[in-house]
């Protein structure tokens, strides 16, 4: 394993970040921070694991990533959940 590692570029690492943003695993998109060097994200994803929603932590990895579009379609979807448990 720790000679495919040396072998992914950066890009095979931010590709597998955002296809983790995509399915919510935030331990993937760790990993993938790490392996890119990206202190940046990584100390972001590590402040927004304070908070209680796991949409809030994947929407503060997405925007850091510049996954505008997964951040807008997630914030739709929850206000969208929000009209939904109104009405009902």
């Amino acid at each position: 394993m720790t000679a495919y590692v040396l072998w992914c570029s950066r890009s095979v690492w931010e590709s597998m970040a955002k296809i983790s943003v995509k399915t919510k695993c935030l331990d993937v998109a760790k990993v993938c921070l790490g392996n890119m060097a990206d202190a940046r994200g990584a100390m972001a994803l590590r402040q927004a694991a304070a908070e209680p929603e796991l949409d809030a932590q994947v929407a503060v990895l997405a925007i850091h990533l510049q996954l505008y579009a997964c951040v807008f379609f997630c914030l739709l979807r929850q206000q969208f959940t929000l009209i939904l448990t109104a009405v009902t």
